[in-house]
């Protein structure tokens, strides 16, 4: 009975010690195909007319296997431009629009994980983009650029693996 425990406890190792085996063996070419995209940009106002906010929504997909990657946080900065001008403009450098969200979730495997970033805009900022929206209408485009933190095992040596793209986005307004 006792042989018999150990027989199983052994075999039970060997399939868990196999499983985690086989899912490291995936790391690098999940890494290698994680991606990332601006999936929409809108301006939503809120009841007070004065305040509003764009909602940058960010999906993140991990099309493999593997399952330990997680997103750490997301970062969005932004300028807009008309579409038929590119040199009308509206935020450019120094002066872009910037957020930063801290997500701390799981990138489960053969899955897409959405993430809406809120930028806040300041009164002015909302006059701003309104009165640009409503004279371009349909024509005002983003220059999105983020950055996704992806969070694996080797967080503590080498930091997190980071995806920045640039990605131009038509603005829409809710």
């Amino acid at each position: 009975m006792v042989a018999f425990s150990f027989f199983l406890l052994g075999i039970g190792s060997t399939v868990y010690v196999s499983a985690a085996a086989l899912n490291y063996l995936g790391f690098y070419p999940a890494l290698d195909q994680v991606q990332a995209k601006v999936a929409s940009l809108t301006l939503a106002q809120s009841s007070s007319i004065n305040q509003s906010n764009l909602i940058v929504l960010v999906k993140v997909s991990n099309p493999t296997g593997y399952s330990g990657l997680r997103i750490g946080d997301i970062s969005v900065t932004l300028s807009l431009y008309v579409e038929t001008n590119k040199s009308n403009t509206l935020f450019v450098a120094p002066d872009e629009l910037f957020a930063k969200q801290i997500i701390q979730d799981q990138l489960r495997p053969n899955s897409i994980y959405s993430a809406s970033i809120p930028i806040e805009l300041s009164p002015q900022q909302t006059a701003e983009i309104t009165s640009f929206s409503s004279q371009y209408k349909g024509e005002v485009m983003a220059v999105v650029v983020f950055t996704v933190d992806i969070v694996t095992f080797l967080q503590s040596v080498t930091g997190p693996s980071q995806y920045t793209q640039t990605q131009y986005v038509t603005l829409s307004t809710g």
